[in-house]
């Protein structure tokens, strides 16, 4: 089912690549990078974000791990679209998994799965987790690493390494840019109110300070893992 809907989405691709030049994509960056045990439970479900242009990114996925299989280091990338460069309206937030190519390493480079013998039996699941509510990927494919650059026309797919008959786990998601907005933490507001309050009733305490508090609380967002963030 998923191979023919994969067919289904490059005659789609390649229609749709002629009405695409208003449209921006950035990416790739790192998504998610985590070892799982074979100890580790058949489905597990793992949340990771990063900022990107002022949006929060957060998504899950469930991986499904071989029982006795050893231990699979993952790695994961993703690219989001938006309908004009002041990235506004709806984003298609298209995210791919595979092998961690260097683990350890800081470059992203992610090769594909072994067809005769796949390390991970499946991942599937993708969501994005917006601040109201969770939007489900759309579409789910198993390109193989010669498959990509048709499916994925104008991105920068260099990260992806293997044999061209590797495949990798793809999925895009549709979701509106109101949505992901970063939320500053109520803290935050405390803290720049505490600081204009400071500068303009003039109590005795240096200027530099001051503006410490309010530049802190600008950084005041928290992420579920380490974030990437690209864009200002």
């Amino acid at each position: 089912m998923i191979r023919r809907h994969f067919i289904i989405a490059l005659l789609f691709a390649a229609f749709a690549a002629t009405f695409a030049d208003a449209s921006v994509t950035i990416g790739p960056f790192e998504d998610f990078r985590e070892r799982l045990e074979p100890a580790d439970t058949a489905q597990r479900r793992t949340t990771y974000g990063g900022t990107v242009k002022g949006y929060n990114l957060a998504d899950s996925a469930r991986f499904d791990v071989p029982i006795g299989s050893s231990a699979v280091d993952l790695r994961g990338a993703m690219y989001v679209t938006a309908d004009s460069s002041d990235f506004t309206g709806d984003f298609r937030i298209t995210t791919i998994y595979g092998l961690d190519a260097n683990p350890g390493a800081a470059a992203l480079q992610i090769n594909g799965f072994n067809p005769a013998a796949p390390e991970l039996a499946s991942i599937f699941d993708e969501t994005i987790i917006g601040n109201t509510q969770e939007y489900h990927a759309d579409f789910a494919a198993t390109p193989t690493l010669a498959e990509l650059a048709l499916l994925l026309p104008g991105f920068d797919l260099s990260p992806f390494q293997g044999s061209s008959s590797s495949f990798f786990y793809l999925f895009q998601t549709t979701a509106p840019s109101s949505d992901l907005l970063v939320v500053p933490e109520p803290s935050t507001w405390i803290l720049v109110a505490t600081g204009l309050f400071v500068l303009f009733l003039g109590m005795p305490i240096h200027p530099r300070l001051a503006l410490q508090v309010v530049s802190r609380a600008r950084r005041g967002v928290t992420f579920a893992r380490s974030p990437t963030t690209i864009g200002g």
